[in-house]
């Protein structure tokens, strides 16, 4: 039997999900996959408060040490959300030889470059299939495809918009369709980064980072969200026969420019993207080599948000298998990283037990 053990960052209704995921799949997981997942710790503001899972408090902690020094930690499932200090944690535990799976588009879209370098530095894997898409995997999917030379990459990203789109096409004001959402688990309580865009922004900058090796440039995504979008506008659309859909895009023009965008969009019969309902996903990689290919799937809600960590936890697990040598890192410079990690570590966790709700 394979085993490995986790350190879980955050028990919302991902964490949750994810720890909920783990104690359902024990059997499938040993008896088709021949391994054990042991969450050792879980980071918490509160280990008092409510939660709808039921998780042992033993397991709960508020001293993220407890999952970043703790030897026998080999993964960090992070499912904090936000920047900090989810970013902090995550690049200690690289620094540290931990691998890290993540579902935070926001900390891989911001900073891309400095946790696949520490990555790099000490072998350690980093995974992110949850970050955009959840269940879909067009994450693990795109480095194959882009062997061949990507024209363009779009798709419906943020199942959140694209519930509220579709109730409003059914004739609900946007605020009616937003509180539904909200009710239903779909929406945050402050659901700003799903209307202004920026939400979709974040994942399309991780797509085309692996399809054209470029850099997330956050401030150089051309962003409209569905703000101003109306019952009236879409119904508009649909009586003229398109299908309005809130759509990210990334494409490399013919002078070889990476040009990014999120906007909605008027979609008419027979594009791969019309018809996509509800809080399903859809994205669509285009190449004069290969043509099209759509995948599409639930991209919302702590199910398949979980499904797609645990798959990328299976992934580590796969890779120890077949691991190769680490690359040579310097100790010295390697200690020097622990020690300036470890008080950012400690800086930002104070920080997150300090912040409310």
């Amino acid at each position: 039997m394979r085993e490995i053990t986790v350190g879980l960052l955050g028990c919302g209704n991902v964490g949750g999900g994810f720890w909920q995921l783990i104690i359902g799949a024990r059997h499938h997981l040993a008896a088709h996959k021949n391994l054990s997942v042991d969450i050792r710790h879980i980071l918490v503001r509160d280990v008092n408060r409510p939660r709808s899972v039921a998780v042992p408090r033993s397991h709960l902690t508020t001293d993220p040490w407890r999952i970043l020094e703790d030897p026998e930690v080999d993964v960090v499932v992070e499912a904090m959300g936000g920047f900090e200090p989810a970013r902090t944690y995550l690049l200690e535990a690289l620094r540290r030889g931990k691998h890290v799976v993540t579902a935070n588009k926001v900390v891989m879209a911001r900073a891309w470059d400095e946790l696949h370098e520490a990555a790099q530095a000490s072998g350690a894997c980093l995974f992110y299939e949850a970050a955009a898409g959840a269940v879909i995997p067009v994450i693990r999917s795109l480095p194959g495809l882009s062997v061949a030379p990507v024209r363009a990459v779009y798709g419906i990203l943020n199942g959140t918009s694209n519930y509220i789109l579709t109730r409003m096409a059914e004739g609900l004001s946007q605020a009616d369709a937003l509180a539904e959402a909200q009710r239903l688990g779909y929406a945050e309580p402050d659901p700003s980064d799903d209307l202004d865009g920026r939400d979709a922004a974040y994942k399309i900058a991780l797509l085309a980072a692996l399809a054209f090796d470029w850099s997330p440039d956050l401030d150089g995504i051309e962003m409209k969200g569905i703000r101003n979008v109306s019952t009236e506008d879409i119904l508009a659309a649909q009586e003229a026969g398109f299908d309005l859909r809130h759509v990210a895009r990334a494409e490399r023009d013919e002078s070889g420019q990476v040009k990014v965008s999120v906007a909605p969009v008027e979609l008419p019969p027979g594009h791969p993207l019309y018809g996509i309902r509800g809080v399903e996903n859809a994205v669509v990689i285009e190449s004069d080599v290969f043509g099209a290919v759509t995948l599409k799937g639930a991209g919302a809600g702590p199910g398949p948000t979980a499904t797609a960590l645990l798959g990328d936890v299976c992934r580590v697990v796969d890779r120890l298998v077949w691991a190769e040598p680490s690359p040579a890192v310097s100790p010295a410079g390697a200690a020097a990283d622990v020690a300036a990690g470890a008080a950012a570590a400690a800086s930002a966790a104070a920080r997150w037990r300090g912040e409310s709700r």
